[in-house]
Parts: C-alpha cells; structure tokens; sequence
C-alpha cells in the first residue's frame, strides 16, 4: 500500500509539508540528490555521461549536463577531470575481523591505468 494512504494524507498535503520543513519541492529535491550521486560515479567510476545520464533516469544527456552544471557550476567532463587532477579522498573499506584499510591509487594516473594498493589503517 501506498505510504500516503497507510498514514491518511493526501499527496498535496505530504508535498506542502515537505516544502514547508525543507524550503524546496520533491521534485528539486530528489534531482538535487541524483546529481550528487552522479558525482560519485563520475568521480569513482568510468561510465559515460550517456550511461550515468540514463542510470538516473534524466531525460536526456545534455539535459543531466546542463542541470550538473547550474548546481556545480561545472559541466560533468569539467568535474571528471578536476577531480582525477586532484587527489581524491581515499574510501575505507572495511574486511572481516574488524579492521579498516585505504584503498590509495597512484596519483596522477588515469583510473582505467591507476595501480592501486590496500593499506592497513
């Protein structure tokens, strides 16, 4: 069942107090947060704008483009390579036994050339 009707509001009423506790719309804010998380894949993964575009379901190519670049202030390709220009920040993985350890690439490299090595923290 549907949340709204599960708790007995309307959909107009969920979307005004959804404005009202966080100064925007859903609709903002859900596309605020896929181009944040389209950061992440451009940041961390080799994927086209065409397949990161389509993964978040943007209408279209130089739409995703044009909105990443109204939030950032750069387009994707300008945000992909400043961020492979500069060192990114190193994820923690964690394994078995409780320990963490950093994932560190070579710096300067291109991801798909990058060697990478796991150290203990």
């Amino acid at each position: 069942p549907d949340v709204l009707e599960y708790v007995g509001k309307s959909r107009s009423y969920f979307m005004e107090q959804f404005k009202k506790e966080t100064g925007e719309t859903i609709g903002k804010y859900i596309v605020k947060a896929k181009l944040q998380e389209a950061k992440q894949l451009l940041a961390y993964s080799d994927r086209s704008l065409s397949e990161i575009s389509n993964f978040f379901f943007f209408s279209s190519q130089s739409y995703f483009q044009n909105l990443f670049k109204k939030q950032f202030g750069v387009t994707p390709l300008e945000y992909r390579k400043n961020t492979i220009k500069n060192e990114r920040p190193q994820p923690l993985i964690f394994f078995p036994k409780g320990r963490f350890y950093k994932i560190t690439a070579q710096k300067n490299a291109h991801p798909k050339q990058a060697k990478f090595a796991i150290i203990p923290t």
